[in-house]
């Protein structure tokens, strides 16, 4: 996924492609170098995973959620 498509499908509606976006910014947020932390914080993703962290019935996504506010808390 590129990070259009990461965007867009985390900020939708279809439940399905939020764990895959999710999983897809927190892959590419762990990058060793040059993580595309600004431009995701430009996005706008972080209250929609912020909000996947209070998904109970979805503990993967809640996991991949807490891991991609993690990598983008340890930016610069």
């Amino acid at each position: 996924m590129d990070m259009a498509d990461i965007v867009r499908c985390i900020i939708g509606t279809d439940a399905d492609a939020h764990f895959h976006a999710v999983q897809s910014a927190r892959k590419v947020l762990s990058r060793e170098r040059n993580p595309p932390i600004d431009d995701f914080i430009r996005a706008g993703i972080i209250p929609q995973l912020v909000r996947f962290l209070g998904n109970n019935s979805n503990v993967q996504l809640q996991f991949e959620a807490a891991w991609a506010l993690t990598n983008i808390a340890s930016g610069k």
